[in-house]
C-alpha cells in the first residue's frame, strides 16, 4: 500500500468528504481525517479512544479483499512490522478487519514529520554531519529489520519520514510501507524514521 511519502500517494484535500471520517472503527479508533490515499488504500489520522492518543489508520481498499496475494501482503506487513522494536522504525499498534465489510486495517503510531525526499529537496545541500546522522539512522533501522529476518523491498528518501524530535539514537516515527516476503529470507518490513537534523 502506498503511504504519505510514496510517489503515487495523493494527500487528501481539506473539505474532501470521506465516509469513514467521524466513525469509530472496531469500537476503539475514531477516524478524524483522511490524510492521504494511494492505489491500494487510504491513510487516516485517528484517535485511539482508550489510550487517548493520535494514531494512523491504514486501510486496504475493500475491493482488493478479493486478491489473496494483496491481502496476504497486507497481513504480513502488519505482523512483520509489529516484531520490530527500534527507535527508527514505526510502531504497529494493532491490526484487524472492519466489522461491516471485512476491510483490513493497520494501526500505527502517528508523529508529525517530513519525509527525507522533502528534506533533501528543501535543505540541499546538507551538511556532512547531518547527512551522516541521517544515513546512520536509516542503516540502524534496516539492521534491526534484517536481524529479525525482515527484508525491506523499497528504501528511498520518499519512504523515510523525518521528525524534528531526536536523540542520539533518533526517535520512532510513523507511516508504513508494504514490503514483500523473499523466499527463504524473511518477511515484510516497515520504514525507518529519521531525524532531519
Amino acid at each position: 500500500m502506498r503511504g504519505a511519502t510514496d510517489p503515487g500517494f495523493r494527500p487528501s484535500h481539506p473539505g474532501m468528504a470521506d465516509p469513514l471520517v467521524g466513525t469509530v472503527v472496531s469500537g476503539r479508533f475514531r477516524v478524524d481525517d483522511l490524510i492521504g490515499q494511494g492505489g491500494m488504500g487510504k491513510v487516516y489520522r485517528a484517535r485511539h479512544l482508550a489510550l487517548e492518543r493520535t494514531v494512523v489508520l491504514k486501510m486496504l481498499k475493500p475491493q482488493l479483499l478479493e486478491d489473496p496475494t494483496l491481502v496476504g501482503r497486507f497481513e504480513r506487513e502488519a505482523k512483520a512490522a509489529s516484531r520490530l522494536n527500534h527507535p527508527n522504525v514505526i510502531q504497529v499498534l494493532d491490526f484487524g478487519r472492519l466489522e461491516n465489510d471485512g476491510t483490513l486495517y493497520i494501526v500505527m503510531e502517528h508523529v508529525q514529520g517530513k519525509d527525507l525526499r522533502l528534506v533533501l529537496r528543501d535543505d540541499w545541500p546538507l551538511a556532512e554531519e547531518r547527512l551522516c546522522n541521517i544515513m546512520a539512522q536509516v542503516c540502524s533501522a534496516l539492521g534491526e529489520a534484517h536481524v529479525n529476518d525482515v527484508i525491506h523491498r523499497s528504501r528511498s528518501g520518499a519512504t523515510s519520514p523525518t521528525t524534528s524530535r531526536c536523540s542520539t539514537s533518533a526517535s520512532r516515527r510513523s507511516s508504513a510501507r508494504t514490503c514483500r516476503r523473499w523466499p527463504g529470507r524473511g518477511s515484510s518490513a516497515s520504514p525507518t524514521a529519521i531525524s532531519p537534523g
